[in-house]
């Protein structure tokens, strides 16, 4: 949008949580340095060729396994992957019956029929996983949809929802077609959409350090931010920019604060297993409880995380193999394959352990404690 002469952009934030203050700051000095989120396409997108050769077969009611690089060998994303990799996917699904061949011809198994063909296979629409939600009813009107934990919560009285503008109250849920029937209310209704969060980059947990070892905010603050701001850099004093910092904030607890993202933490605390009691990582750090020695944890830091031969990976629990969609049509070593690549950490370890951010330092304060998110 072009300027009219004598005005400028303006843009407000307003933080209502008291823990998105930081993370806002951070935001508004990553937009004055000029940084951009760089958009980059999921690497080895192998669970997507699963799904284009399932579409394929419906497509054109068959297809050979000679023409379907027809079809898909040039696309950006598979055009990198090894033409091995894409036979050892045929072979599994064809061996587990999600496509069956015919005379040459593969078509959608069993299995497939069963797992995607559901509503005239519209799961192979999407490439990505959506919570199961429930269609709310006024009548015979749909007025939305809303995820499938608003009814499970337990609550007293009836389930009071907000949709189009208004409130409604729940009066029949219908749980095998998934369908809720509610009439107007006047009580202020909710809707529950529950999420963990999705955890922060890490260039703006670097991003965080900067702004609470810098003197002057990085763009106008109200009066009410700058003592907010004013106080949380006096607790935090001890901040630099370009530093990890292993602070003892209890007797049987330290705290590595690496404001490296939480992908990043997990997997460094993945790798420093058994180096406590009970180990938890958040956007910003990485707490040790419980038989942990600060000595002893500086040289695990640095032996298991920042030696150039350390395999530094997220575990792959269920929530994330979950969120793969067609990852069912993978055999499980390409299937943890793609996952580990989508969440590779190496260029953030990488730059944690260039001089001087492998620094670690040894404090003693009770100020820290209570500022980690998790």
């Amino acid at each position: 949008m072009e300027l009219l002469p004598g005005t400028a952009r303006n843009c407000l934030f307003l933080i209502t949580k008291e823990e998105a203050f930081l993370p806002a700051a951070a935001l508004l000095l990553l937009w004055t340095e000029g940084f951009v989120e760089p958009i980059e396409p999921p690497p080895l997108p192998m669970h997507l060729f699963a799904q284009q050769i399932m579409g394929l077969a419906l497509q054109e009611s068959g297809i050979t396994a000679a023409d379907w690089p027809t079809w898909l060998g040039r696309l950006p994303g598979l055009a990198m992957l090894a033409r091995g990799d894409f036979q050892r996917i045929l072979d599994f699904m064809l061996e587990t019956g999600i496509l069956h061949t015919d005379q040459g011809l593969l078509g959608i198994g069993r299995s497939g029929e069963r797992q995607f063909g559901a509503k005239h296979f519209m799961d192979l629409f999407s490439v990505f996983v959506s919570p199961p939600s429930i269609k709310v009813f006024h009548g015979r009107q749909e007025i939305g949809e809303v995820p499938q934990s608003t009814f499970i919560l337990k609550e007293e009285g009836p389930r009071v929802l907000t949709l189009g503008g208004r409130a409604w109250a729940t009066k029949y849920i219908d749980w095998p077609r998934r369908k809720a029937y509610v009439e107007p209310t006047e009580l202020r209704g909710r809707s529950q959409w529950l999420s963990a969060g999705q955890p922060l980059h890490f260039a703006l947990c670097q991003a965080v350090a900067r702004v609470l070892a810098r003197e002057a905010p990085p763009v106008a603050f109200s009066r009410r931010a700058l003592a907010h701001m004013a106080a949380l850099r006096e607790s935090f004093d001890w901040v630099e920019s370009g530093k990890t910092f292993l602070i003892a904030d209890a007797h049987d607890r330290l705290v590595w604060w690496t404001f490296a993202g939480r992908l990043v933490n997990a997997a460094m605390a993945h790798a420093l297993a058994g180096e406590a009691t009970r180990i938890i990582a958040d956007n910003l750090a990485i707490s040790f409880t419980g038989a942990v020695e600060r000595a002893s944890l500086a040289t695990a830091i640095r032996d298991k995380v920042f030696d150039a031969t350390a395999d530094i990976t997220l575990p792959l629990d269920a929530e994330f193999i979950a969120e793969l969609k067609f990852g069912e049509c993978l055999p499980a070593e390409l299937r943890d394959r793609e996952i580990h690549a989508r969440y590779d950490c190496s260029e953030a370890l990488a730059l944690l352990a260039r001089s001087p951010m492998a620094v670690v330092r040894l404090i003693e304060s009770s100020r820290a404690s209570g500022m980690t998110d998790g």
